[in-house]
């Protein structure tokens, strides 16, 4: 990694986004238009959701919108999220877990940029241990996708959800465009790269599609016209490729890299 990138690495976390991100051409207009509509929309998304909801802001380098939502939010409020900016999620997650968060950031600038130019639409996508400040400690799927951009075509508004991680362990950073699996960070190699989707067999495909169904193994051995035991190892092969603690992982993974 280069000296100044590493320097990058060193700075708090607001400061690290706001060098990296922070637009100007954003008018107080733009914000007497957006602002009532986010609210509206995003309070309602969050009486229908789990996830911890909040919004961005690369004009004023801080969190415009914040969601309720208990199990994530832990001892704090929205309005502690919207105080503590930029530093209200990563000032809960362990410190080398924020490195790699930050690398992949660093590395990944110009890759979203290009994206968004084009008006693709991205995703990025993490998995990382969150201290809810009372004791406790979730791994946790953070997303991030932009929402708006300002007068100049930077990313301004950026959508970030947190809901409970199906995976074992942190990492798994990835980045989706068109909702497709495109790349994936390495850590090893301080790099992004295409992503090699995993590779299912047909009869784990078959397996996973009836589990996603709500069949137990049992109703999946009578239509498959297999034995029970066969289903079991079957799921559990499929549990271990893909990295994920039980059958719903696994089907929650299979659907947003669309295997099934």
């Amino acid at each position: 990694m280069k000296k100044t990138q590493t320097s990058e690495l060193q700075n708090g976390f607001t400061a690290f986004i706001s060098r990296l991100c922070h637009v100007d051409a954003v008018r107080e207009e733009d914000y007497q238009i957006v602002t009532p509509l986010l609210d509206a929309i995003l309070n309602a998304v969050s009486q229908t959701t789990e996830r911890f909801i909040y919004v961005m802001d690369h004009h004023r380098d801080g969190i415009m919108y914040a969601s309720e939502a208990p199990l994530f939010l832990g001892r704090y409020s929205p309005g502690d999220a919207k105080e503590k900016g930029f530093d209200f999620i990563p000032g809960r997650v362990p410190p080398d877990e924020l490195l790699l968060l930050k690398e992949s950031i660093l590395a990944g600038q110009e890759l979203v940029r290009e994206r968004a130019n084009h008006q693709l639409h991205v995703a990025r996508s993490s998995h990382f241990h969150l201290s809810d400040g009372r004791g406790r400690v979730f791994l946790v799927n953070h997303q991030a996708s932009p929402m708006c951009y300002d007068r100049e075509g930077r990313i301004w508004l950026v959508l970030c959800t947190l809901s409970l991680s199906p995976y074992r362990d942190a990492g798994h950073i990835h980045l989706f465009e068109n909702h497709e699996l495109r790349y994936e960070y390495s850590a090893g190699e301080h790099e992004w790269k295409v992503a090699t989707p995993t590779s299912l067999t047909p009869r784990q495909k078959e397996v996973l599609q009836y589990s996603a169904q709500g069949l137990d193994m049992k109703e999946i051995a009578q239509l498959t016209c297999t034995t029970l035991a066969a289903v079991k190892k079957l799921r559990r092969s499929i549990i271990n490729k893909l990295q994920v603690t039980n059958i719903t992982g696994a089907v929650s993974i299979a659907r947003q890299q669309r295997m099934i």
